[in-house]
């Protein structure tokens, strides 16, 4: 990898066991620079996991000259079932020793001191039981895009408003990840904690990641490191496999994850509480503002570059957010999770209102 940043050291003898585990799907020029990027770590004692789900080129041909020439990576090969899958295909042979597993998917990098600071934050927080990093945005050669616009972690606030957590506000909760906003696939998670949750579920061909992410806010905290500490790619190709898998049961976006989550009976008291208000802040508040958000960036379009085009997109969100914010007031009592469809949500494809991965912002 072409890095201007600090070149790795040596970990002490005695540094905890990192397994990383990074996903391709016919990523032949973008995975191998994935897995040097986990190689190129400043903390040494880790090892890389590489698994390729079916690929049709030489993803792993390309990854496996990379394990003859170091022994801490080790690739793998599996029929196509999609990212979660392979994700739980690499984390079945991740050492039993290893003290943390973080994850990676083939087209995105690591900085050379992500796994350092996310250990060094975790040892001394030991309330958090995974990170999560910001990012910087690259195209498919690499370069840093501009305009780059945060990914905000929305909670309710005051009357029940959303509001972003500052930097100086770590602990991300459940309500982030179900609102489907500021989730990465790029977590560090400690051994102990990812063994309690469920893994990655393999019926969700995209947004698995907010799902994982609501799993551990429920057995331990979630920690956001505001420095710039990976980069996610922006190409033509974003999904490391094709969205049906041979179960048949692929779905995706973040109204399938709350769908999930909605439709659960297992849950304890606590947990269910947790879900319940989640999905009523989305439906009553975070939906509809979304769509009174996006207008006003719909609109400073038009009067930049008026258009019978972009003026018909202002009014249809000023709709939609009329329509939701009626529906779901006068008829609150279909807001909570008893009540399934989220009808409007669902019917319009609300995920792919905004912009950023997977639409989370």
């Amino acid at each position: 990898m072409s890095e201007s940043a600090e070149p790795p050291r040596a970990s002490p003898g005695d540094a905890p066991l990192v397994s990383v585990i990074v996903i391709g799907y016919n990523q032949q020029d973008l995975a191998p620079l994935a897995v040097e990027s986990v190689l190129a770590q400043m903390h040494r004692r880790l090892e890389c996991i590489f698994v390729d789900d079916g690929s049709q080129d030489a993803t792993f041909e390309r990854v496996d000259a990379l394990a003859r020439a170091d022994t801490r990576l080790r690739a793998f090969r599996k029929e196509n079932d999609g990212p979660p899958s392979a994700r739980n295909f690499g984390a079945a042979r991740a050492s039993p020793e290893a003290t943390f597993i973080a994850f990676l998917d083939g087209d995105d990098l690591y900085r050379p001191q992500y796994l350092d600071a996310a250990i060094r934050y975790l040892n001394a927080h030991p309330q958090a039981g995974a990170v999560i990093p910001f990012y910087d945005y690259i195209d498919a050669a690499g370069a840093p895009l501009p305009n780059q616009r945060r990914g905000y972690r929305w909670v309710p606030s005051v009357l029940g408003l959303p509001r972003a957590l500052r930097d100086s506000e770590p602990n991300t909760p459940f309500v982030t990840f179900y609102c489907g906003t500021g989730a990465i696939a790029m977590p560090v998670i400690r051994s102990t904690v990812y063994r309690e949750t469920e893994g990655w579920d393999t019926s969700l061909m995209s947004d698995d990641d907010c799902d994982l992410l609501c799993q551990l806010t429920l057995v331990s905290e979630v920690h956001y490191l505001p420095e710039r500490l990976t980069a996610y790619r922006i190409h033509g190709q974003q999904i490391t496999a094709t969205m049906a898998s041979p179960s048949g049961r692929a779905r995706g976006g973040k109204s399938a994850v709350q769908e999930k989550w909605n439709a659960r009976r297992d849950l304890d008291r606590k947990a269910s509480r947790i879900v319940e208000r989640a999905c009523m802040y989305f439906r009553q508040i975070h939906l509809p503002l979304r769509s009174l958000r996006v207008s006003g960036r719909a609109l400073l379009e038009f009067l930049h570059a008026p258009s019978w085009k972009r003026l018909e997109w202002f009014g249809e969100l000023l709709r939609r957010f009329l329509r939701d914010f009626i529906y779901y007031k006068v008829f609150f009592w279909r807001s909570t999770r008893r009540y399934v469809e989220t009808r409007f949500h669902e019917a319009r494809g609300a995920d792919a209102q905004e912009a950023g991965p997977s639409a989370r912002s």
